[in-house]
């Protein structure tokens, strides 16, 4: 099990824009026998927003008011499984 928090921040460098905190979850099973190992991995299992604000220009708001930010969201809850072969 993986738990990670990441602290409140700012997005602008005036600080004005305040990005909340997150905490994401990850859970995996794994086992190995002789050279081989199997795995199931669950990412963000809670399903947590997660993105990655940025505000390069440091303009407070856009047109219309909005925070002038860019987004990328990041990769949502998955499952993940697999093995690997040692030699």
């Amino acid at each position: 099990m993986d738990v990670d928090t990441f602290g409140e921040y700012y997005i602008d460098y005036l600080n004005r824009l305040e990005y909340p905190s997150k905490t994401t979850v990850d859970v995996s099973v794994s086992y190995t026998w002789k050279k081989y190992t199997f795995w199931i991995l669950g990412k963000n299992i809670f399903d947590e927003k997660v993105e990655k604000p940025r505000n390069t220009s440091g303009a407070l708001t856009a047109a219309g008011c909005v925070p002038a930010t860019e987004s990328y969201v990041q990769d949502g809850a998955y499952v993940e499984a697999g093995f690997s072969l040692s030699f």
